[in-house]
């Protein structure tokens, strides 16, 4: 059982051999098309698609960036994050001149903690970024409450949660703006790809023109970062704001618009293999999975082994290789263990964080699919059950 398998069948192979026939390669109708298809599918008034997930966060954190004066971005500029994800979430900040605090997350969904959350926002908090790991969805509703109350931003991170849900409200549209990817692992696959996705026009204005180098070419004469010259030919390279190239590509487009259409199915396929899987671990009292307090879409199957049992996690990782079962971290740890730390503008990485601790120690993650695997989840589970 492999950590990730293509999704990929007949038709978008097809959309993409039409794409690469057709000469029009670079950014033009199929993701005009996927971006409208993915808010309606989302429930996003914008959805602005980029080259990959990591790029998605990247410009978010470079629209917020835009929100404040140099004034009082000097006074205020620290952003609320979960101890435990994957690095992308925390470098973009760090590279837009954040400040970065770390927050200790739950030890029963391996989210951010909104209890701790309150508890580290001070006069300098300016933001909270979200992750939704392994797409368990986070306690939004505290989160949002306590963003609303300290005039905070709310980021989500939905990057491993595309379809997670809240009382039917997706994630990544809860906050002031959410990022999806369509990574290659993902629960949709265009090989690489992502989405910054948000209600606000403004907000999507200055995405869009982020995107492509600070120009307002792919934006109306009159929009919210400055009207144009209404001169065509100077128009074509004037810049307004310090963008990027991170625009996607029609080969990543046209696949994932035939994707799109079969999310639903593949969330429902991995949604029963982690019913039948929570269900069978319980022969195993020593080893706990993650227990999302929301609808998931169980991107991953991630566990910790109770410290008490004496199970060493070398001993499972060698068992689960045995029987050709792929495994890593959860995420990555505990991120404050990683050496670029060092190098990342962190204002508390030197804390203790009892549970990201916990989840670097005595967590490992294997993969779940969007087909039918209960067979070989049964077959894990009776192998590590003779472990104890």
């Amino acid at each position: 059982m492999p950590l990730a398998t293509s999704t990929w069948g007949f038709r978008e192979k097809i959309a993409t051999s039409k794409v690469v026939f057709s000469g029009q390669v670079t950014m033009s109708q199929n993701v005009r098309k996927f971006e409208s298809d993915f808010s309606d599918r989302i429930g996003s008034n914008w959805s602005i698609m980029v080259n990959s997930g990591s790029s998605a966060n990247l410009l978010a954190a470079a629209a917020f960036r835009l929100r404040y004066s140099e004034e009082e971005f000097q006074s205020r500029n620290e952003v609320l994050v979960p101890t435990v994800s994957w690095s992308t979430t925390y470098f973009p900040w760090h590279q837009l001149g954040f400040k970065l605090k770390f927050v200790d997350v739950s030890i029963a969904d391996f989210n951010i903690d909104s209890k701790k959350v309150l508890e580290a926002i001070d006069n300098k908090t300016v933001g909270i970024c979200v992750v939704h790991l392994l797409g368990a969805p986070a306690n939004l509703e505290s989160l949002k409450n306590l963003a609303s109350e300290h005039d905070l931003f709310l980021f989500e991170d939905a990057c491993e949660a595309m379809g997670s849900k809240i009382q039917s409200q997706n994630v990544g549209t809860f906050g002031d703006m959410g990022s999806f990817s369509t990574y290659f692992s993902h629960h949709i696959s265009t090989g690489e790809g992502g989405f910054v996705v948000t209600d606000d026009e403004k907000t999507a204005h200055q995405l869009i023109s982020l995107r492509a180098h600070g120009w307002l070419r792919n934006l109306p004469q009159e929009n919210f970062v400055s009207t144009k010259t209404g001169d065509s030919w100077l128009d074509q390279f004037r810049f307004y704001l310090p963008g990027y190239n991170l625009r996607p590509m029609e080969t990543q487009a046209a696949p994932g618009i035939i994707q799109l259409k079969k999310l639903t199915k593949f969330n429902e396929l991995r949604e029963k293999n982690a019913l039948h899987y929570r269900e069978s671990l319980k022969q195993i009292p020593w080893l706990n999975l993650q227990q999302p307090q929301f609808d998931s879409t169980w991107f991953a199957f991630g566990h910790i082994i109770n410290p008490e049992s004496g199970i060493d996690r070398k001993v499972i990782v060698e068992r689960l290789k045995e029987i050709g079962v792929e495994s890593r971290p959860v995420v990555t740890g505990s991120f404050v263990k990683n050496p670029v730390v060092k190098l990342l503008n962190c204002v508390n990485a030197n804390e203790n964080f009892e549970i990201a601790d916990l989840v670097e120690e005595k967590g490992f993650m294997i993969g779940n699919h969007p087909y039918d695997i209960r067979k070989r989840l049964d077959k894990l589970v009776k192998n590590l059950s003779q472990l104890s």
